[in-house]
C-alpha cells in the first residue's frame, strides 16, 4: 500500500454531486507497477465491452464480500459513440450525462457498493486501457448492483488529470 499525499476532486462534482465524478489521488511515493494507459475517445467510443474491477460487496443487500477483488466482463449498454448521436432518452432512463459517462452491465452482472472509483477497462489491440471509473447505479434500479452501472469517462477529463499530474 502507498499512502496518498492528497486527493483533488473535480470542482464540477462538488457542485452537482452526481456528474464530474472523478478525483485525482496523488501518491506519496512512486507506484511499483506501470500505470495502465488512458483510452482516447475514439477507443472508448468503439468499445462494446468493458471489464469492471472492484473490491466492493457482492450481493444486492451490500452485506457480503467487501474487500475481495473481483472482475467481470460486461456489455457497454449506452455510450455516445459520435458527437451528433441523440441519447436524450437514455440519459433520462439511466440518469447519466452521455458526454461525461457511459452505462454498462446489467442482467445480474455489474459493479456494486464499495466499487466506486474502481476501473472500467477496455482492450485495444490486445492492450488493457482505462476507459472509465465506477460511479453509481443507474437511476430507477431497484438494487444497488446487478442492474447496470454508470461509469465516468476518463477520456473526458484528461485536461483535468494532466493539469494536476504529468502525463507519462
Amino acid at each position: 500500500m502507498i499512502q496518498a499525499k492528497k486527493a483533488i476532486p473535480h470542482i464540477g462534482y462538488q457542485q452537482t454531486k452526481k456528474y464530474y465524478d472523478i478525483c485525482v489521488i496523488v501518491l506519496g511515493a512512486d507506484a511499483r507497477t506501470t500505470p495502465v494507459p488512458i483510452a482516447i475517445d475514439t477507443e472508448v467510443n468503439a468499445a462494446q465491452k468493458t471489464t469492471l474491477v472492484g473490491f466492493g460487496n457482492e450481493d444486492v443487500y451490500s452485506t457480503v464480500g467487501f474487500g475481495t477483488k473481483r472482475e467481470v466482463n460486461v456489455d457497454i449498454t449506452s455510450i455516445r459513440r459520435f458527437p451528433s448521436q441523440n441519447l436524450d432518452a437514455d440519459e433520462v432512463r439511466y440518469g447519466y450525462e452521455s458526454d461525461l459517462e457511459f452505462v454498462a452491465g446489467g442482467k445480474g452482472f455489474d459493479s456494486c457498493n464499495g466499487d466506486s472509483g474502481g476501473p472500467a477497462y477496455i482492450i485495444v489491440d490486445g492492450v488493457r486501457k482505462l476507459a472509465g471509473l465506477t460511479s453509481r447505479a443507474t437511476d430507477g434500479a431497484s438494487n444497488p448492483c446487478g442492474e447496470g452501472g454508470i461509469y465516468t469517462r476518463v477520456d473526458a477529463f484528461t485536461e483535468f488529470i494532466y493539469g494536476l499530474v504529468p502525463k507519462t
